[in-house]
C-alpha cells in the first residue's frame, strides 16, 4: 500500500476485512464494519468457495500473458451472416444492355425531343399524322376545360364573385392559346378544381407576412456587362409581358433586376434566368417567411430497391431469401422518371396586396441611339429573388401533387398504395437491403412515390410500364390544373437517369448505386487543395471562395455521409468573426443551409461574400478537416457506392463498454451467434481518461475487424454510452489527435469495405441493463451474459406508446382534453396526418425521421389547420432526427423518467408541439423565441420532479399560445 512515512513510498500491511470485500466487489462492504466475527467468517467462507468471475479473469489474463508472446493473427471468418462486397455478387449479362445517359440543362425555348413518342424507323407521313392529331387533341382539351369552367360558374352562381368570374376568363384565354407542348401565353391555376380550403389561395395567391411596412422607391437597374446582355434581359421582360405575367397598376416599389446563367452548352451560355433583386429594393428585409423542408438524396434512395424475382410483399413473407442473379430470370426493376415544372414561380399568383411592391421597369429598345422610353408595370405572379417565393411556390406545388396523385385506394390509380411496412433495425425481421419505410400496393409490389426538389420531380416506380403510366397520370393532371408539366425537360423511365439535385442514382445493376457528377467531384477536390495551399501562406482565404467550397461539400456529403462531420471546421472558421461564438460552433445548421443555396444558385463572388468579411483566417481545425476530406476524396474519379447491403444477412449489432479494470465488446450476427472480446487494461494504457480509453479501444477493435474483412458489405449498428466516441464519429471533434486519426482511418476502411456503420448513443443505465457494462467488470449475471438477445434491450423498433402504454395515454389526455386522438398508425403518417385536425405522432426511433418528414409536408400544405404533437424516445435523436424535429415543432422539452415515463425506459422522452400558424402577428408560436426557449428549459427541468406539474402547464399552453402562459416562479432564473 502507499505510505507517507516509508522511504520507498510503499509498505506491506494487513488487508482490512472491508477492503477484502471491496476486492471481491461485494455490495455489503460498508455494512460489514458492524458485523460480528462469526458473520464475517461465514461470508468469507462463502466467497472463497465461489470467487467472482472478475478475479478469475484477472488471474487467467496475467497467467496466460506469460506464455502467449505471439501477436494475434487475423480472426477466423464466420459463416454467420457471411460478409462480402457488392461486387462479389454475380450478375447476369442483363445489365450490359442498359444504356446510361447524362441530362444536360435545357433552355426555356428548347425543342421537344419527339423521339420519346415516336416508333422506331417512323416515316414522315406517320410523324405528320401525329402533328395533326396533337393539334386536334389540344383544341378538344381547351374546349373541355371551357365546358367544365362554365358548368362550375353555373352550379355556384349564388356564391361566385367578380374575382371568380375574371379568374375563370383569364384561365380560359390561356388554355385556348396553348399548343400541345407549350403554354404560349403563360398558365394560371384552374382554381375551381381545388378543394374549398385551397380555392382562394390558388385564385388570389397568399399575402406576404411583413415585419414592418415595405419601403417605397424606384431603384435603377444595375448596368449590364454588355449591350447584348442587356438585350437578353429585356427579352425576358417582354416574355413576361407577352405571357400576361405583368400587368398595369399602381407601383410603390420598383425592383431592379439582374441575370444569372441558367444553361450552358460547350461553355457557351444558351439561356439566362432573370432575377428580381428584392433584397436591393429592401422588400426582403421586411418579409417573414416560414421555413420548409426540401427533400434530400435519401428520399430518392428510398424510392428504389434491388432487383427482385417476385413482388416485394411475397419476398418479405418468404423471409427475404438470397437471390442468385447469375440465373437468367425475369426481374422486377426499379426505374426513375424526371418531370420538370415549367415556369415554377410563375405558376402561382402574387396576392393583390403584394403586387405594388413588385414593380418592373419595361424599357422600349431602340438601336438608333435615341432615348429609350420606360414604363412601369407590376408582377401578378411570384418572382425569382423574393424571399417568400420559394415557400409559397413549394406550398402550392405540394398541394397540387396531393390532388394529382388521386385516391390511394383506387385500384386503377398508378399511385395507389395499401399499407405501410416498417423495416426497422433491431427488429427480428429487419432486412438491411431494403428501406426502413415501405409503402406496398394491393398487388404486393412497392408503391410508386415522388420527391420534389423545387421544380424537379423525381418519380420512383417498379418496372418501365408502371413508371410510364405514373408519369403520364401525374403530368396530365398537373396540366389540367394549370400547373405546367414541361415535356421539354421531362424524361422517360430509365434505370440510369441524369442528375437530380446534382446526384446520380442508378438501378441498372441488381443493387442500387449512387454517385455524383465528375464536375462536382473535381471542383471539390480542387477546392480542398486550394485551402491547403492558402494555409501555408498567407494563412487566410477569400471568404466567398471558402463558402462556395463548403456549399459544394454539403451537397457531396449527402452521398458520402462519412465525410459530413469534417465540414464543421469550414463553418467554424467562417463564423469565427461573430461575437459570442463558442468553441462548439455558432448556428452551424443555418450556416450550412445558406452555403448549400450558393451551390444551388451557382452564386457569384459578390453574393457569396454578403454578410461576411472579405477574408477568413484558416484555423488549425479547418486544416485538419480539409486533410481528412482529401483522404476520403482521394480518388480522381467520383466514387460509385452501393446504397444498401445486398441481403438480410449482411447485418451486425455491436456493443462495447469499459470500466476501470477492463473492457468488453460483443458482435451479434443475424442468427443470434455472438462473438466477444474482453480483457484488462495494461497499466500504462490505464493511466488515460476513461472515456478516451474506452473510445480508442472500441475504434481499434472495429478497425481491426473491418480491415480483416469480417464485415465487408455489411450494416453495422454500434451502441455506446461513450460521449467522446460518439462526438468524434459524428462531429469530427477531438483534442486527442491519435483518436481523430483512428476514426478517420476507420471511415476510410468502411468506405473501401462497404461497411455501413451506424453509431448511436444510449444511456449508461441502458448499457448496464444490456449486461455489457457488467461484463467489462467481469460480472456475468445479467443481460446478454445470461443468453438474452441484444436487440431486446434497444427499442429502436418500438414507439413510446408501445412501451409506455396506458400511463402515457392518460397523461396526454390530461392536457390535450377532448382533442386527444390515438397515435397515428404508419398508414396514418401518409394519409390522416395530412388532413386538418389534431394529430399525435409516436413513431419508433428508427422511423422518427421518416415520420417527421411527413409531418413537415402536412404543415406545409395546411399550416393554419393542423396541430401536431410528436412524442419519441431519445434514441437516434442526435444521430438522425434532431435537426428535423427542432425545425418542425414550436415548443419541445425532455420528459425525464418518473411517474408517467417510468425509470425502466432509461432515456427521456422528447415531446414537441407544432401549433397552427395565423395570418396576424405573431404568425407562429416559435416567433416568441425567448419565451419558447425558456418554456422548453423549464418544462425539462420540471419533469425531473413532477410529471403532473408538466401536464398542468401544458393544459394552459394548449388553450392559449399567444402569448405563452407564465411559468411557475420557482423555475424562473
Amino acid at each position: 500500500a502507499n505510505s507517507t512515512f516509508s522511504r520507498g513510498g510503499r509498505v506491506l500491511r494487513r488487508v482490512e476485512y472491508y477492503e477484502m470485500l471491496s476486492c471481491w466487489d461485494y455490495e455489503g462492504k460498508l455494512e460489514s464494519q458492524h458485523w460480528s466475527l462469526a458473520q464475517r467468517r461465514t461470508i468469507a467462507e462463502l466467497r472463497l468457495a465461489n470467487p467472482p468471475g472478475k478475479i478469475i479473469r484477472h488471474f487467467v489474463f496475467h497467467a496466460c500473458s506469460l506464455f502467449d508472446l505471439t501477436d494475434d493473427g487475423p480472426a477466423d471468418e464466420t459463416t454467420n451472416g457471411e460478409a462480402g462486397l457488392t461486387a462479389d455478387v454475380k450478375y447476369s449479362p442483363l445489365e450490359l444492355n442498359v444504356e446510361t445517359r447524362a441530362v444536360a440543362a435545357r433552355a426555356d425555348d428548347a425543342e421537344v425531343d419527339l423521339s420519346q413518342w415516336a416508333l422506331p424507323d417512323e416515316s414522315a407521313e406517320v410523324a405528320h399524322a401525329r402533328v395533326v392529331l396533337r393539334r386536334f387533341a389540344v383544341r378538344w382539351w381547351a374546349h373541355y376545360q371551357t365546358r367544365q369552367a362554365r358548368k362550375w360558374l353555373e352550379d355556384n352562381a349564388d356564391t361566385v364573385g367578380r374575382a371568380d368570374a375574371e379568374g375563370v376568363e383569364d384561365c380560359l384565354r390561356r388554355c385556348h392559346a396553348t399548343t400541345y407542348w407549350s403554354w404560349n401565353r403563360g398558365s394560371r391555376l384552374m382554381f375551381w378544381k381545388f378543394p374549398p380550403e385551397w380555392l382562394a389561395d390558388a385564385r388570389d395567391g397568399i399575402p406576404f407576412w411583413h415585419s414592418c411596412p415595405p419601403p417605397k422607391g424606384f431603384r435603377r437597374n444595375p448596368p449590364a456587362i454588355s449591350r447584348s446582355a442587356e438585350i437578353e434581359m429585356r427579352k425576358k421582360i417582354f416574355r413576361l409581358r407577352f405571357r400576361w405575367y405583368l400587368e398595369p397598376g399602381a407601383v410603390s416599389l420598383l425592383t431592379p433586376r439582374f441575370a444569372v446563367v441558367k444553361a450552358m452548352v460547350d461553355g457557351e451560355v444558351v439561356d439566362i434566368r432573370l432575377i428580381m433583386d428584392c433584397k436591393k429594393s429592401g422588400l426582403n428585409a421586411t418579409l417573414v417567411t416560414p421555413g420548409f423542408m426540401l427533400p434530400t438524396i435519401q428520399d430518392a434512395e428510398d424510392m428504389v430497391i434491388k432487383w427482385l424475382d417476385r413482388p416485394l410483399a411475397a419476398y418479405l413473407s418468404d423471409g427475404s431469401p438470397i437471390l442468385d442473379y447469375s440465373l437468367q430470370l425475369v426481374y422486377i426493376v426499379s426505374v426513375q422518371v424526371d418531370i420538370d415544372v415549367g415556369e415554377m414561380f410563375h405558376n402561382y399568383r402574387a396576392h393583390l396586396s403584394a403586387r405594388k411592391y413588385l414593380g418592373v421597369r419595361c424599357i422600349e429598345t431602340k438601336n438608333d441611339g435615341s432615348v429609350e422610353n420606360e414604363t412601369y408595370m407590376r408582377s401578378s405572379v411570384l418572382v425569382f429573388g423574393c424571399s417568400s417565393s420559394p415557400y409559397q411556390a413549394g406550398q402550392g406545388q405540394s398541394r397540387i401533387l396531393d390532388i394529382c396523385k388521386g385516391d390511394r385506394h383506387d385500384d386503377s390509380n398508378p399511385w395507389q398504395w395499401d399499407r405501410v411496412h416498417l423495416n426497422l433495425p433491431f427488429s427480428r425481421n429487419y432486412d438491411p437491403s431494403l428501406p426502413r419505410i415501405l409503402l406496398i400496393r394491393k398487388d404486393g409490389e412497392l408503391a410508386t412515390r415522388e420527391a420534389t426538389y423545387v421544380d424537379d420531380i423525381r418519380i420512383g416506380a417498379r418496372g418501365m410500364v408502371r413508371g410510364r403510366s405514373a408519369s403520364k397520370y401525374l403530368k396530365s393532371r398537373m396540366n389540367s390544373l394549370g400547373n405546367q408539366a414541361d415535356d421539354r425537360k421531362s424524361y422517360p423511365p430509365s434505370t440510369s437517369p441524369g442528375p437530380w439535385k446534382g446526384n446520380l442514382i442508378g438501378t441498372a445493376t441488381p443493387f442500387p448505386m449512387k454517385s455524383t457528377t465528375g464536375k462536382k467531384w473535381s471542383r471539390f477536390r480542387a477546392g480542398l487543395t486550394y485551402i491547403l495551399e492558402r494555409a501555408k501562406t498567407p494563412g487566410v482565404i477569400e471568404t466567398a471562395e471558402l463558402r462556395k467550397i463548403a456549399g459544394l461539400g454539403v451537397h457531396l456529403t449527402e452521398i458520402y455521409q462519412y465525410s459530413r462531420p469534417y465540414l464543421k471546421g469550414f463553418f467554424n472558421a467562417l463564423e469565427a468573426f461573430r461575437d459570442g461564438r463558442d468553441l462548439e460552433g455558432w448556428a452551424l445548421g443555418s450556416t450550412m443551409e445558406s452555403a448549400k443555396l450558393l451551390e444551388l444558385e451557382d452564386a457569384g463572388t459578390a453574393k457569396a461574400r454578403e454578410g461576411y468579411p472579405i477574408l477568413t483566417r484558416i484555423s488549425d481545425e479547418l486544416v485538419d478537416h480539409t486533410k481528412a476530406l482529401l483522404v476520403l476524396f482521394v480518388n480522381e474519379e467520383p466514387l460509385v457506392v452501393p446504397i444498401r447491403p445486398t441481403d438480410r444477412n449482411k447485418l451486425r449489432y455491436y456493443g462495447g463498454d469499459a470500466s476501470a479494470e477492463g473492457f468488453y465488446s460483443t458482435t451479434q450476427y443475424p442468427d443470434g451467434h455472438v462473438e466477444s472480446r474482453e480483457g484488462l487494461w495494461d497499466e500504462r494504457f490505464a493511466e488515460g481518461g476513461s472515456n478516451l480509453r474506452e473510445a480508442q479501444n472500441q475504434v481499434n477493435h472495429l478497425l481491426g475487424e473491418v480491415k480483416a474483412g469480417k464485415h465487408d458489405g455489411c450494416e453495422l449498428w454500434c451502441v455506446t454510452d461513450n460521449a467522446v466516441w460518439s462526438s468524434v464519429w459524428h462531429k469530427g471533434m477531438s483534442s486527442a489527435k491519435h483518436l481523430f486519426k483512428l476514426v478517420l482511418e476507420l471511415k476510410q476502411e468502411c468506405l473501401q469495405h462497404e461497411v455501413y456503420l451506424h453509431l448511436f448513443h444510449i444511456s449508461g443505465n441502458r448499457m448496464i441493463a444490456t449486461g455489457i457494462d457488467g461484463l467489462s467488470r467481469g460480472n456475468q449475471d445479467g443481460g446478454i451474459a445470461v443468453g438474452y438477445d441484444l436487440r431486446k434491450f434497444v427499442p429502436v423498433d418500438r414507439g413510446a406508446f408501445d412501451l409506455g402504454g396506458p400511463r402515457l395515454e392518460k397523461w396526454c389526455r390530461s392536457w390535450m382534453g377532448d382533442d386527444f386522438t390515438p397515435p397515428l398508425t404508419p398508414e396514418g403518417w401518409f394519409s390522416k396526418g395530412h388532413q386538418p385536425g389534431v394529430h399525435l405522432w409516436a413513431p419508433p426511433p428508427g422511423a422518427a425521421l421518416g415520420a417527421l418528414k411527413q409531418l413537415a409536408q402536412s404543415r406545409q400544405k395546411r399550416p393554419e389547420t393542423v396541430t401536431h404533437v410528436f412524442i419519441c424516445q431519445r434514441i437516434l435523436w442526435s444521430e438522425e432526427w434532431r435537426t428535423r424535429f427542432e425545425k418542425e415543432v414550436d415548443v419541445w422539452f425532455f420528459l425525464h423518467p418518473g411517474s408517467v415515463w417510468t425509470h425502466d425506459m432509461f432515456e427521456p422522452l422528447l415531446v414537441g408541439i407544432s401549433f397552427p400558424t395565423r395570418r396576424t402577428k405573431p404568425w407562429m408560436v416559435r416567433h416568441q423565441r425567448n419565451e419558447v426557449v425558456e418554456a422548453g428549459h423549464a418544462l425539462s427541468k420540471m419533469s425531473k420532479n413532477c410529471h403532473v406539474q408538466v401536464g398542468d402547464y401544458l393544459r394552459k399552453l394548449w388553450t392559449c399560445q399567444r402569448p405563452l402562459p407564465p411559468l411557475p416562479s420557482s423555475l424562473l432564473c
